[in-house]
């Protein structure tokens, strides 16, 4: 005889409930179910706008700097000062993975497993790095190529020099020189000086009178032969060609001296003081176009950098909302 219950844990277990009174008629039984898991997605995680907004530009903001202090002329008139710039950009960066450390500290260890939950601060910490690193290699690629322009430009520019009558103790200040029309290079007494690279010289000079005391010169690698009077570096066939930017490097300067002695030494001339030279038709101009460049290449790389840092923080968005 089937005996009815008002309630059997069974049924808790199974989710049935049976209602109904002793000796009466059973009602039907109520199905109570809990959703089955895997119905509903788990919802994402909401996440603020101003952190993506500080994660963007402050490290921008570091790349913009630390670029520009490479770069500059403070990195070439004082070093140290420039040192001390890029020193607090890196200090900047360290104070922020410091910041992350506490944090984790603060829920339970470094080491320790802690809630998952996006990282906004690691996420600074490793892009402000990464900003730091990128700015400093492409500024100091920047410096290397405006190194000439910050040198000449310590330097005074003299025009209308007669190549003939100025000496070259009178002029060790030029940076960039332009002498008198109808200046030309006198490649009957170039010569060169082979020491891997053949290092030549050619005379400047002005008029048809020889000049005993050379002491202006142009210059340039690999383009005459050892011998001499065949001298074709750069300009040397253009007759609007009448100044030239000085060479500063110790080490070419050491080996056109070199090639000088020679041609005192083969060409019975003097050179007291030579200064050396390449040769070029506006000096000026080619200095501006360096700045130019660098001004171009900065400009460039700002929105680069840019667009970088916003792709960046868009895919640590996508997976920082993924985390439940």
């Amino acid at each position: 005889m089937e005996s009815d219950k008002l309630f059997d844990p069974r049924d808790c277990e199974s989710g049935n409930y049976r209602v109904g009174a002793y000796g009466g008629i059973d009602t039907p039984t109520l199905h109570l179910h809990a959703p089955k898991a895997g119905l509903h997605p788990p919802r994402r995680r909401r996440l603020h706008f101003l952190p993506m907004v500080w994660n963007t530009l402050l490290p921008w903001a570091l790349f913009l700097l630390t670029y520009s202090a490479a770069e500059s002329r403070l990195n070439y008139s004082d070093p140290l000062v420039c040192n001390v710039v890029l020193g607090t950009g890196l200090l900047m960066v360290l104070a922020t993975f410091l910041a992350f450390i506490s944090t984790r500290a603060m829920k339970g260890g470094i080491f320790v497993s802690v809630e998952r939950e996006p990282s906004w601060i690691l996420f600074l910490a490793v892009s402000l790095l990464a900003a730091w690193l990128t700015g400093y290699v492409a500024g100091s690629f920047s410096f290397a190529s405006m190194q000439d322009y910050y040198e000449m430009d310590r330097l005074h520019n003299y025009t209308n020099i007669d190549p003939t009558v100025s000496r070259g103790v009178q002029l060790m200040d030029a940076g960039v020189i332009a002498f008198v029309p109808g200046t030309k290079l006198e490649i009957s007494k170039s010569i060169g000086f082979q020491n891997g690279e053949v290092f030549c010289v050619a005379p400047i000079t002005f008029g048809d009178v020889p000049s005993v005391t050379l002491d202006f010169w142009a210059v340039g690698k690999d383009c005459c032969s050892a011998g001499g009077g065949d001298f074709r570096c750069a300009g040397f066939g253009n007759p609007r060609a009448h100044g030239g930017r000085r060479v500063l490097d110790s080490r070419q300067e050491t080996f056109y001296r070199l090639a000088v002695q020679k041609a005192v030494a083969g060409f019975g001339v003097t050179a007291t003081h030579p200064l050396f030279f390449t040769w070029e038709v506006e000096s000026s101009a080619s200095l501006n176009k360096l700045l130019l460049s660098a001004t171009t290449d900065f400009r460039a790389w700002m929105v680069i950098y840019l667009i970088f840092q916003i792709f960046l923080v868009l895919m640590a968005v996508a997976v920082f909302s993924r985390i439940p």
